[in-house]
């Protein structure tokens, strides 16, 4: 194994199980770079450890920045008399025993040989099958990743073009061709993800139903009226329901009859009462009606508000019905209820498409309103979770998420709440998450501490890597050694990585 290989030095004193100090031969210096693979021979025990070099590090006795010395003054002197030399640190990744990786129990000795590995044929070792997305940028080693832990969540972090959305492409290839997970994928901007896929695989998010609770909210979201919720949202919730349940022809008497009693009673805490009223109607029905089209109209809609009202206000308009039909013609407008008009598909036959055929990409940029994508996303991973219970098992889905910053912040409401339901449960049920984002300091801190492997490149701000650094061991990894990295290298850390330590990896080119 070691003759196909060069050394590069040996092993100085105080090695850990974790790291060891790497003592550079003089003849390759030049050649020592950090994220190197190398073979560490330990001939006192005979063991082999595998490690990756970080750290690099040049010094030299006579020019130390705390020390003057006459090189400082006569500059011309270090030509003559200078005695510079290279250290760095092996980080171990696992002992070598007939092909196989094992845990470090021991340091390697001082003296021990360093040898690194450039060619993936030099080293035999057995990594396992898994999905293949890279290999290790120096030694051209293909590093599998481990499948079982998809639903375990993943992040893809990295500046603006290091290239995530198509690491994220690569890595759903993969699963679609070596798991039996279903994906779908959120393409924020409509050019990351659609234009490399059949066009049969594509939905317009402009075209998915939003059920009445999420239009409500929507509604309160865009007039700004959710700020006072207790007030509004009864107007909007049975506002949304009435005219629904009007168009699609599934209020009956009676249950108009309860609707309007419950309006006329709503000074009552609305959970002790709305499922009563809401339980009279039929929402397979309302919901089967609005797949066959309902005609919105931003007068008639301000009608079913007013009747809301002044059942409330016992035949009296309000100051709130109002500025809630003046909120409605300022802030929503009849185009909002023209594209309410154009949803024909419900949330879940998204879901049953992506099982039966095993991808489906949602093309946002059809929806202009950023709250609109939050709710679109929130009822499709709502549905997931409704056939999770329908088959009380693992359901093998992995959602695919671009841009996660707009969906996944603190202040992402509509969306943040679902997805980390997600990121908080479905491990349990194979339901996983891919994240894509430029920031991870823009990811809501308890999504964040529910992903358990991270691909990170260039980031875009020195906060970033602290914040990184507080969830992620990145093993010696600096925030220096990110900066220079280039397009498609990115840094994999967790439970998918097969080594113990973040490996820097090429990931392959994407083809159309």
């Amino acid at each position: 194994m070691v003759s196909p290989m060069k050394i590069i030095g040996v092993i100085g004193s105080n090695s850990t199980t974790t790291y060891a100090p790497l003592v550079v031969h003089e003849a390759h210096e030049s050649s020592v770079k950090e994220e190197q693979l190398v073979l560490v021979e330990d001939h006192t025990r005979s063991a082999k450890y595998l490690g990756v070099i970080r750290r690099v590090v040049r010094y030299d006795p006579f020019l130390l920045p705390y020390r003057r010395t006459a090189y400082a003054d006569n500059p011309d002197l270090v030509e003559h008399g200078a005695a510079p030399f290279g250290s760095a640190y092996v980080y171990l990744i696992g002992t070598l025993t007939n092909g196989f990786l094992g845990e470090v129990t021991l340091p390697p000795n001082p003296g021990s040989k360093v040898f690194v590995i450039e060619r993936g044929d030099s080293l035999n070792v057995e990594l396992g099958k898994g999905l293949n997305v890279g290999r290790h940028k120096y030694s051209g080693i293909p590093i599998p990743l481990y499948a079982h832990y998809l639903p375990y969540h993943i992040a893809v972090i990295g500046s603006t073009g290091t290239g995530k959305s198509r690491l994220v492409k690569i890595l759903v290839d993969e699963i679609l061709e070596k798991t039996n997970f279903s994906v779908i994928i959120f393409d924020h901007t409509g050019i990351d993800y659609v234009g490399f896929y059949p066009e049969s695989c594509v939905v317009r998010s402009s075209d998915i139903i939003l059920e009445p609770d999420i239009v409500s909210e929507l509604m309160l979201t865009r007039t700004k009226l959710y700020r006072e919720r207790t007030t509004y949202e009864k107007y909007f919730l049975f506002a949304t329901v009435y005219y629904l349940a009007l168009k699609t022809g599934t209020l009956t008497p009676s249950g108009q009859q309860q609707l309007e009693g419950f309006v006329r009673a709503s000074r009552l805490p609305m959970n002790m009462d709305i499922q009563q009223v809401l339980s009279n109607l039929d929402f397979n029905q309302l919901m089967k009606g609005l797949k066959k089209g309902v005609e919105w109209d931003i007068d008639e809609f301000k009608g079913a508000l007013r009747a809301v009202s002044q059942s409330v206000g016992r035949g009296r308009e309000s100051s709130a019905l109002i500025r809630a039909v003046i909120s409605t013609d300022l802030r929503l407008g009849k185009s909002f209820f023209e594209n309410l008009a154009k949803r024909r598909m419900h949330p879940r036959e998204v879901v049953e498409k992506s099982l039966q055929e095993r991808l489906t990409i949602v093309d946002m940029s059809h929806d202009f309103d950023l709250v609109t994508k939050r709710y679109v996303i929130s009822s499709i991973l709502n549905e997931v979770w409704k056939k999770v219970e329908e088959v009380k098992g693992p359901i093998n889905m992995v959602v695919a998420i671009d841009e996660a910053h707009n969906y996944a912040s603190e202040d992402a409401y509509g969306s943040v709440e679902d997805i980390e339901k997600v990121a908080r449960e479905g491990r349990k049920w194979g339901y996983g998450l891919i994240l894509a984002t430029q920031r991870v300091i823009d990811i809501a801190p308890r999504i964040r501490g529910n992903i358990n492997t991270v691909f990170f490149s260039k980031l875009q701000t020195v906060n970033d890597f602290r914040e990184l650094a507080g969830y992620v061991d990145l093993g010696g990894i600096s925030g220096s050694s990110l900066s220079i990295l280039g397009a498609r290298e990115f840094y994999v850390a967790g439970l998918m990585n097969p080594l113990r330590v973040p490996m820097l990896l090429t990931v392959k080119e994407v083809t159309q």
